[in-house]
Parts: structure tokens; C-alpha cells; sequence
């Protein structure tokens, strides 16, 4: 009973407050906007229902292939980092080698010398 009320003081808070904001002449004129803008597109769906529905499948299929597209550019990218990451990993171990080869040779460089 009590949640009951409490809803109802909801709605008519809601209802008292937009018929305020309903006062302000930019308010109105927005919402008097909004409303006709609606309107010309309920219009619109009803007067050509098909063009509608072809216009959202053609936007559905567009953002689908987007989404595929950019799968695909992920893909990529994670393969190029893959590559790079082991490449470097390489490139580590070559530095590596080669400095335990220069460091060899110089060793008995010295070796030789004394």
C-alpha cells in the first residue's frame, strides 16, 4: 500500500514538474521540437515501411562488416606483435652470442700478448 503511494506521488511530481518546465518558453519550444520530429518520423515508418527496413538492414549490415573488418585488422596486428615480440627475442640472443664471441676473442688476445 505504502509503494503504491510513493508511485503515484512519482508520477504526479513528474507530471507537476514537466508542465513547470512547460512555462519556460525554450522548454516548450524544445519539447513542441522533439515531439513534431517524432512525429515526422512515425509518419515516415508508416507511410514507407519497407524503405525503412531496408534503410536499417543496409546500416546492420554495414556495422557488421565494420565490426568484421576491424576482427580482421586485430588479427593482423596481433600476428605483427607476435613477429616482433620473436624477433626481438632473436635479436637478443644474436647479441648475446656475438658478445661472448668478441669477449672470447679478447681474452685470448690478452692471452696471446702476455
Amino acid at each position: 500500500m505504502a509503494t503504491g503511494k510513493f508511485l503515484k506521488g512519482i508520477v504526479y511530481g513528474a507530471l507537476i514538474g514537466g508542465a513547470i518546465a512547460l512555462f519556460d518558453k525554450q522548454t516548450r519550444e524544445g519539447v513542441f521540437s522533439k515531439g513534431k520530429e517524432i512525429g515526422d518520423d512515425v509518419k515516415e515508418l508508416l507511410t514507407h515501411p519497407r524503405e525503412k527496413f531496408q534503410r536499417f538492414q543496409d546500416k546492420v549490415t554495414f556495422i557488421k562488416q565494420s565490426i568484421e573488418d576491424m576482427n580482421d585488422d586485430l588479427q593482423f596486428i596481433m600476428k605483427q606483435a607476435t613477429q616482433i615480440k620473436e624477433l626481438g627475442e632473436e635479436t637478443v640472443q644474436i647479441i648475446e652470442e656475438t658478445k661472448e664471441v668478441f669477449q672470447k676473442e679478447k681474452v685470448e688476445s690478452e692471452n696471446q700478448q702476455h
